[in-house]
């Protein structure tokens, strides 16, 4: 998951009305105004902290291509 499966928004009132009042990792109210996230990979909308949390357990998780040892390709 990148940066890039986040889509950042203003919560609007129909927002909060029609699809999502709340963030769906941590349960806070959104309120209207706030900078909130639309998740492409999960489909769903989360709040800010949230939306860096998952984003640095993600980035945790895998090392960038170039990183690793050297010599540890497929053609040795």
């Amino acid at each position: 998951m990148s940066e890039n499966s986040f889509l950042r928004e203003k919560a609007t009132l129909n927002i909060i009305k029609n699809v999502a009042s709340f963030c769906s990792e941590c349960y806070l109210p959104l309120k209207e105004n706030e900078t909130i996230f639309y998740d492409m990979d999960d489909y769903r909308y989360l709040c800010l902290i949230c939306q860096n949390n998952i984003q640095k357990r993600v980035e945790d998780q895998y090392d960038p291509i170039g990183d690793s040892d050297t010599n540890s390709g497929l053609l040795i």
